[in-house]
């Protein structure tokens, strides 16, 4: 088993039970809410029960979470259900988030990350939420653990990871990148030599980046002849990705534009937030940031650490090819990798700083 370890039970059991315990304090704290694209799963998994087609705006593209909501309609839980199922996929993140960084930088970078996510009151408000957004937050962690977990342990895993990659992808379109990302690495960590990998990976990517640079020229001209009511994010995606190669209609290079997205979104500070909010996002994020620095730098060498960076640097492109959005959500997507990187950089500085506490002082000369 090459890279790795089984985790102790009795902290993974502990952390899921500590995750299932905080979470429905939250929702019944707040109560089951919903939020402005709900309508969208709720009507469309009344479609899916009554036989009927999908007629709600882009739900194809949901279709994982629509079809969890009709089948909790159908079990008669209603919300409440759904809401049970994503404190449940939380619980099994938080064991995720875990045992993470427990590869990464030991057992105490693994409690103090799974101990951060667990009560991380920005991720824990989206279990409430009829929204694709908890489940999502959840998924991305899980099928982090599962891609690298195939890495390491061969050919029966590759397909518990790409069965958890397609229901990623069914939730949200922005799981449709753990495809790729999951190809690359696992050539990345194939017998094959050194330069075989960097050719079959780079061709696979130029590849990928050609069909979706022509797929998104094309809807973008199908746009702009026939301008769709509302946000289009085809459009957005196709308006930077072609505008960054100069090969939009405009020709106008958007790489400003794009960075000025990231830089938002990673800020995570938001007008809708109230000022006590927006202070402790400031007071985290100045934490955070630097020691999950600290982590990636000490760590770089690791597999596990490459497919990390990989998976938060593919979310944020999608931001700087779309938009930063209004509640800061999309940040939460990485955030727990990002916290895994932050426990391994506090657990190793500790380390550092009690090592030298411990050696003898030297003597003057």
């Amino acid at each position: 088993m090459r890279g790795f370890r089984t985790p102790d039970t009795r902290s993974v059991v502990c952390l899921g039970l500590a995750s299932v315990l905080v979470n429905v304090l939250v929702v019944a704290w707040v109560g089951i809410s919903r939020g402005g694209d709900s309508f969208r799963y709720v009507d469309g998994a009344a479609q899916l029960v009554a036989g009927e087609p999908l007629r709600a705006p882009n739900v194809s593209q949901y279709l994982g979470y629509v079809g969890l909501v009709a089948l909790a309609t159908i079990a008669g839980t209603g919300l409440t259900g759904v809401v049970a199922v994503q404190i449940a996929v939380a619980a099994f993140a938080a064991m995720a988030v875990y045992d993470l960084g427990r590869q990464l930088g030991g057992r105490a970078a693994g409690l103090l990350a799974a101990g951060v996510f667990v009560v991380d009151v920005d991720i824990a408000q989206w279990h409430a939420y009829i929204l694709t957004d908890s489940l999502y937050i959840s998924l991305v962690v899980i099928a982090t653990w599962f891609v690298h977990r195939a890495g390491a342990l061969g050919l029966k895993s590759y397909v518990n990871a790409l069965l958890v990659g397609v229901v990623t992808a069914s939730i949200r379109p922005n799981g449709w990148m753990f495809g790729p990302l999951a190809a690359v690495y696992w050539i990345s960590r194939s017998a094959l030599s050194r330069w075989a990998r960097i050719g079959i990976a780079c061709a696979m990517l130029a590849g990928l980046a050609g069909v979706i640079s022509l797929a998104l020229y094309q809807r973008y001209n199908t746009v702009v002849a026939h301008p769709p009511k509302g946000w289009d994010n085809a459009r957005a995606f196709a308006d930077v990705w072609l505008g960054l190669f100069g090969s939009a209609p405009s020709g106008e290079n958007r790489l400003a534009l794009a960075a000025n997205r990231v830089v938002l979104e990673v800020g995570h500070v938001r007008p809708v937030y109230s000022t006590r909010h927006n202070a402790a996002v400031i007071a985290m994020l100045a934490v955070t940031y630097p020691l999950a620095l600290v982590g990636f730098i000490r760590r770089r060498q690791h597999p596990l650490s490459r497919l990390m960076v990989a998976i938060i640097a593919g979310h944020l492109l999608i931001v700087a090819l779309t938009f930063a959005d209004r509640d800061g959500r999309y940040l939460l997507y990485v955030f727990p990798l990002i916290v895994v990187f932050a426990a391994c950089g506090a657990v190793s500085l500790a380390a550092s700083a009690s090592s030298n506490r411990r050696s003898p002082t030297q003597p003057a000369r």
